[in-house]
Parts: structure tokens; C-alpha cells; sequence
């Protein structure tokens, strides 16, 4: 019996959504992006997108507006119209993405009949009446019940011929078929490692790999940033110093003040080419409990900014200093979030402090502890600090890479499932009580 144009078109979707997320987890796996776009040569583009300029039938135009409407006037996603052959006759998809792996699609014949309707997440495609697609729009962050375990049944994440060393054995698998082994192509003679099922990380064969022991926490360096009044210049200047003990000469000897015992210093005029003081006015450095007069040592101080060249605050340039309050400094150190955190890349118990707002549509990788380069504003919503498009201040701390990230369905962002990455990963913290 002949194939029905629904059922053709249904498996040449299919194909086509196979061969691009095929081709996407290659370039993944290479280190590259894969550029073609999905169906690209038969996608249908015009000037005006709200206006029905191609002359589509009007069951399509009407399809595509329904999905504008929720997905692409919402700023949750973009809605395409394609046109490509089936069995000889004009088929149309209307194809709604919202974060890259989630997508909706119907399917119509040329005079405007519907076809089918579908969900997808990756590669996995769950067809539908329209009716039960379109119900979905109320839940864009939820996948149906037919979705639940897509990520499980998709070929991303799985090994593939080529780049995985696709070994099996029988075991007690959650998954059905049991995995394969997910280790690189040729591990065993490489490094002698076992076997790794994709699936569960059963492991067999070949000799364990001890624990690689984690690298030593940098020490944490708590720098002296301070408010500068200059005697030429009305305001305040933001400076971070050098972590050096002040000291001064007083009528009962030299003192030392550590950096974080000075609550202010107040700079006697100097003599601008020799330095010393004019007159018979003191340097006095004020601490939580007493207050010294006299001459400071040296003639000046430093500042310090790794990566860039010390500058040095002379003493006669200045009238006060002021360092930062806790509170200050905590606003001071909280930037705008980066796109992610590989600028982080080994420099492990740091604690990052940043304003971020938050998303739902980048890549990310693990749960409670995110790979580097993983998509820090969305990796901020999966793990409930932030809502998508809201902002927030999070604070986040540098940690050694585990052996694999586990994937995640969390507050509408699906984290995916990724190897160990030597260069870190990152999890949020309360400031309260990390």
C-alpha cells in the first residue's frame, strides 16, 4: 500500500531534524560550530513576515501567526516557514524554536490541508493532533508526557562511530537497550582505562583510573580597595592597593597598623619634591581603637591590579584615605556576568560575585555543579537563582571538574549531560553560609 503524503512528510521531518542534530553533535565533539541551518535551502524568507506577501494558503499564514503571537511577540522563541517536496508535491512545516532543542512544528500539503503536528526535543519527535500541540503553549517550559525521557532516547550525548570506543556488555542498566561505551575511540591502549556505559557508567575491563587529586585552592587574596582624596582634585578615586602593613614613626616608636585594622588616614602636607613634611602637622592613622600620630614610612603607596603595571599614590599628592566598607566592597567586586565563566579556568575556591540577568535559552552542562563553559545566565536559572529576563546579584565559587555532569530538567532549562572538563566548573553559593 502506498504511503500517505502525512506519513511521508512525517518521515522526511524526521530524517531532516536526525541529519541536523547528527551533524551539530559531530562539529560538538571536533571542538566546532556546524553552521548550515536546519532545511536552510528550503527555508522561505521575505521582507515583511506579518504580512502574507509569498501567498501562502491560509491555513499556513494562520498557523505561522498563532505561533508569532505566542512564541516570537513573547521574545520565548522564532517561528520559520519551510517549503520542500515530498513524493513529488509541495509540503509546508511551520517550525517554532525556543531554546535550540525544543521545538513545535506543523505540517500542511500546498493548498493548506493539515498534515501532523509535532514536538521535538533534539532528535527525538513526538507527533500529535494540532489541537494537543497548540494546548502546549500555556507550558512552554514543559515537555509532554510523550518528551519526558527524550533526552535518554536521543542520540546527543551517546556514543557515536568514530569518536567513541562503542564497546558493550550485558549489566543491569536503567536504559533499555544497555549502553555503550562512551570512552574515546582506542582508550584501553591508550591509558588503559575501562569501559564506560553511556548510559549508567557501569564500568568494566581495563584498569581503573585512580582520582586525579584535586589541584590546591588558590590562596584567597582579600584586596585593600580604598576611596583616595587628592589635595588638587574634588571626590573620591576608587584604588586597589597592595596588602602591606602601614607603618608609622611615632614619639613612642614605629607602629605597624595591618590593612584591615585602618578605618582612615589623614596625609600631612609634604613638600612635593623631597616629600618630607611642612611644618610641624603629622600623619594620622585611625583604627577601630586608637589613633597614631606621626610620620608614615616610605613615600607612598602601591597599587595592585594583577595583569597591569603598580602605579604609585604619592604621599604628597594626598589629603585622605578611606578604605571600603564590607558592604561597599561586596558592590564594588559584583560585575555583569560574562557569557560564561572560562576566564575562570583553573583558578579554583575563587569566589565570583555577579549581576546577571537571567535566560533559558543557552547550553549548559551538569546540576549543582555546571562546567565552565557552560551559559552562565541560564545555568543562574536552572539552578533557581534567577527567573528568565529577571535580574539578580549571585555569587558563584570555582570548583575542580567532576568525573561527568549529570543532565538536568530544572525550572524549565534542561541541562545536558557532558565528560569531565579539566579546566573547572562553578556551583552558586550563599554568601551567608558557604
Amino acid at each position: 500500500m502506498p504511503r500517505s503524503l502525512a506519513q511521508a512528510a512525517r518521515e522526511f521531518y524526521e530524517k531532516a531534524v536526525r541529519e541536523q542534530v547528527l551533524n551539530e553533535y559531530r562539529a560538538y565533539l571536533e571542538g566546532e560550530e556546524y553552521e548550515h541551518g536546519f532545511l536552510e535551502e528550503y527555508r522561505l524568507q521575505w521582507e515583511n513576515w506579518r504580512e502574507n506577501e509569498p501567498g501562502l494558503p491560509g491555513e499556513v499564514y494562520a498557523a505561522h501567526l498563532f505561533y508569532v503571537k505566542h512564541f516570537t511577540d513573547e521574545d520565548i522563541g522564532s517561528d520559520r516557514i519551510f517549503k520542500f517536496p515530498v513524493n513529488g508535491k509541495d509540503v509546508y512545516a511551520v517550525r517554532t524554536t525556543t531554546d535550540g532543542d525544543d521545538t513545535w512544528v506543523e505540517l500542511y500539503d500546498a493548498r493548506g490541508k493539515f498534515l501532523a503536528a509535532a514536538r521535538t526535543h533534539l532528535d527525538v519527535v513526538a507527533w500529535g493532533t494540532r489541537d494537543w500541540l497548540r494546548a502546549q503553549v500555556a507550558q512552554t517550559g514543559e515537555y509532554p508526557p510523550e518528551l519526558r525521557d527524550a533526552f535518554e532516547r536521543s542520540l546527543w550525548g551517546q556514543p557515536l562511530e568514530g569518536f567513541h570506543c562503542l564497546a558493550s556488555r550485558r549489566h543491569k542498566c536503567s536504559a533499555s537497550p544497555p549502553g555503550r561505551c562512551i570512552e574515546p575511540a582506542g582508550h584501553l591502549e591508550a591509558d588503559g582505562s575501562p569501559h564506560r556505559c553511556s548510559r549508567c557508567d557501569f564500568t568494566w575491563g581495563g584498569q581503573p583510573r585512580p582520582a586525579p587529586e584535586p589541584p590546591p585552592p588558590e590562596p584567597e587574596v582579600v584586596p585593600w580597595v580604598v576611596n583616595v582624596y587628592y589635595r588638587e582634585y574634588r571626590g573620591a578615586f576608587d584604588y586597589t592597593l597592595k596588602d602591606t602593613p602601614i607603618a608609622i614613626l611615632t614619639k613612642s616608636g614605629r607602629r605597624t597598623v595591618p590593612v584591615a585594622d585602618v578605618r582612615q588616614i589623614n596625609f600631612a602636607p609634604r613638600d612635593p619634591d623631597t616629600g618630607a613634611i611642612k611644618g610641624r602637622r603629622s600623619d594620622v592613622v585611625h583604627t577601630a581603637r586608637r589613633k597614631l600620630t606621626g610620620t608614615l614610612e616610605g613615600l607612598g603607596l602601591h597599587t595592585h591590579n594583577p595583569g597591569a603595571l603598580s602605579q604609585t599614590l604619592w604621599f604628597a599628592d594626598l589629603k585622605k584615605l578611606v578604605p571600603l566598607t564590607k558592604k561597599q566592597l561586596r558592590e564594588y567586586f559584583t560585575t555583569d556576568a560574562p557569557e560564561t565563566l572560562m576566564s575562570a579556568a583553573h583558578k579554583f575556591g575563587q569566589r565570583l560575585r555577579y549581576r546577571v540577568v537571567g535566560s533559558n535559552t543557552g547550553h549548559i552542562y551538569g546540576k549543582d555543579v555546571y562546567a565552565l563553559h557552560s551559559d552562565f545566565a541560564t545555568a543562574a536559572v536552572h539552578a533557581g537563582r534567577v527567573r528568565p529576563g529577571r535580574k539578580a546579584v549571585v555569587e558563584v565559587k570555582i570548583v575542580p571538574s567532576p568525573k561527568r555532569f549529570k543532565w538536568s530538567n530544572r525550572n524549565g532549562v534542561i541541562s545536558e549531560d557532558a565528560p569531565e572538563f579539566p579546566p573547572g566548573a562553578f556551583r552558586f553559593v550563599d554568601p551567608e553560609k558557604d
